[in-house]
């Protein structure tokens, strides 16, 4: 096949791509979901809404956008690149990416408004515009089918409720890989807590089997996802001989009955994997809930049980009903 060949069969697919994207990725400015969702993309874009969905929209338009400077080109220049097989390349190199580029935030904006649809509350607020484009700047090279859609629940997050992720989340969520989300993943169905969350287990307990490795750890460390110690301890205050845990929809209360404080080394979340917490898909899991009541129970608890809890009050206060709960052996 000719560079000639090849370059108009990688412009037809990037032409094919913002087309398919005009028809996918939302999206009719026909709510206060997609009308915000929509807003967002034009100021992280710097495009208006008329220009945007006439450009996704548009077979004429995008094949004239992709070809404005083979336009402005004249015959000499033309000649020359005709000499310079490098330039033709990187023409082919420059559509080709930003055809990817495309695909991703189209694909990414599909999820969040899916995620959105069914909201029937969604703050007025905009969302920052300095947070838009830095969004649309790091989403459109997210290419893991995956990635792209924690990207997408974090875009329907902020638009449901701005200022739910940090500038700092964006970049700490941009430099993970595939394995370190995963691994993220696994952290979060073991998380303890509402709001702030922790794993048990610090630098002489990561490797006893009650939740992460030493490796998985310090993985996690470096992502900046946990907090960059393996030392930090956390006493538990015993009112009336018992302290209460939250795991996922769960409590779980811990019976000290000779105690006023319990102590255990933590890995605390950082305030960018807190954000994130939400986003992750996690299912409850009986044996690392025995293996928590194991741990408790070598320091001093005489009793672990667990159940559904009813309401977490503003003030933090765990409200549940003691006939509910499952004693743990």
């Amino acid at each position: 096949m000719s560079n000639k060949d090849n370059k108009q069969e990688v412009t037809d697919i990037n032409n094919s791509t913002i087309n398919q994207a005009g028809r996918d990725i939302i999206i009719k400015n026909d709510s206060q979901a997609s009308s915000k969702l929509w807003d967002t993309f034009c100021r992280g874009l710097d495009m208006t809404f008329e220009s945007l969905n006439a450009f996704l929209n548009s077979k004429t338009e995008a094949r004239k956008y992709l070809s404005m400077e083979k336009a402005k080109v004249d015959a000499e220049v033309y000649r020359r690149e005709k000499l310079d097989p490098y330039k033709e390349l990187l023409n082919e190199r420059i559509i080709a990416r930003e055809a990817r580029r495309q695909q991703n935030i189209s694909d990414i904006a599909g999820t969040a408004y899916n995620e959105l649809k069914s909201e029937s509350s969604i703050s007025s607020t905009p969302v920052d515009d300095i947070w838009a484009i830095r969004f649309v700047n790091d989403a459109e090279d997210i290419s893991d089918e995956s990635l792209k859609v924690i990207w997408g629940k974090i875009l329907a997050g902020e638009i449901k409720s701005p200022g739910s992720y940090s500038l700092r989340a964006l970049q700490t969520l941009k430099n993970l890989s595939k394995e370190e989300a995963l691994l993220f993943a696994k952290a979060c169905n073991m998380a303890i807590g509402y709001g702030e969350y922790f794993v048990i287990g610090n630098r002489h307990e990561t490797n006893t089997g009650l939740g992460l490795s030493f490796d998985e750890a310090n993985l996690l460390m470096e992502a900046g996802l946990l907090c960059p110690t393996f030392d930090a301890m956390d006493q538990f205050t015993c009112e009336d001989g018992f302290f209460s845990l939250v795991y996922q929809d769960y409590v779980i209360k811990i019976t000290y009955p000779n105690h006023d404080k319990a102590t255990a080394g933590v890995l605390m979340f950082t305030i960018a994997a807190n954000q994130l917490y939400n986003i992750v898909q996690k299912s409850f899991d009986m044996p690392y809930i025995l293996r928590v009541a194991g741990f408790f129970k070598k320091f001093g608890a005489t009793k672990v049980e667990y159940g559904k809890y009813s309401k977490i009050t503003d003030e933090g206060n765990i409200n549940y009903d003691d006939n509910n709960l499952i004693e743990l052996q």
